[in-house]
């Protein structure tokens, strides 16, 4: 009866405060129908709640009745045969080789008397036969002599000296006739001054030295031309000039063949 009447207050309270307004707002609608909301809310979270309280009620009755059935049969246990004693295998004899007589010569020294028995004599070949008391006749006896094993003893080996297998491209220091050019190194050391250029050093009253090394090939030719000197432009004409130098060289000689060796060979030069 209070709820009715403070429904019935609430009316008349919505109908005081949206006087005048727009009724067809969402407020006005959400007030009014505020009752009938709430039941249906409240009868909705009854029948949710007794729900979730029947249902493991229903769920135990349910198991109850089948486990009620008939007990199921037991499948049939297997029972293996019992085992079948064998009989043990009979052993094996062994039957030794029959062994046949064998030959056998007398080598007992006949003693001499007065009446002398003359015997039958039987024919046996004394070096296919063993030593005996009489004559015997048989297979000829095996030979069962084993030589004795010889210990030939620890051998000692002689370490062997690898051979040393010679680079056919390498530069030889020492070598038995050296490198030489053809006329002679007076002859190279006269092209050497008159193919410098000295244009650069006129009138210095300089005596400017290098040291040429350059390696002659097995064909006469020269490589590898390098000068060193105080004078870094003197040491470049240096190689310009013994680069520019027309002529073979007969290569250095090594045990009969021909070598690569080094050549060195001192550039000086005074300018007035």
């Amino acid at each position: 009866m209070k709820n009715l009447l403070k429904l019935d207050e609430n009316r008349k309270l919505d109908e005081i405060v949206f006087e005048h307004r727009n009724k067809l707002y969402g407020a006005y609608a959400l007030r009014k129908e505020e009752g009938s909301v709430l039941n249906k809310a409240m009868f909705l979270g009854i029948s949710i709640f007794l729900a979730l309280a029947i249902t493991p009620v229903v769920i135990s009755s349910f198991n109850n009745s089948v486990s009620d059935g008939p007990d199921l049969v037991a499948p049939p246990e297997w029972v293996l045969p019992p085992d079948v004693e064998k009989d043990p295998p009979a052993p094996t004899v062994v039957t030794p080789p029959v062994q046949k007589p064998v030959a056998t010569y007398n080598s007992v020294l006949p003693t001499p008397t007065k009446a002398a028995k003359e015997l039958p004599v039987t024919v046996v070949n004394n070096d296919e036969a063993v030593p005996g008391f009489q004559d015997t006749p048989g297979a000829k006896p095996m030979d069962t002599y084993t030589p004795p094993v010889v210990n030939p003893g620890t051998t000692q080996q002689v370490p062997t000296t690898p051979v040393k297998v010679k680079d056919p491209n390498a530069v030889v220091k020492e070598v038995d006739v050296q490198a030489e050019f053809a006329g002679g190194i007076q002859a190279f050391r006269k092209k050497v001054a008159q193919n410098f250029n000295t244009s650069d050093y006129e009138g210095s009253g300089e005596k400017i030295s290098a040291m040429v090394t350059f390696i002659v090939e097995k064909d006469g030719s020269i490589s590898a031309v390098k000068a060193s000197g105080s004078d870094s432009d003197f040491n470049r004409e240096a190689e310009k000039t013994v680069k520019s130098i027309k002529g073979t060289w007969k290569p250095a000689m090594l045990d009969g063949e021909k070598v690569r060796s080094y050549f060195r060979i001192p550039i000086s030069m005074q300018f007035d």
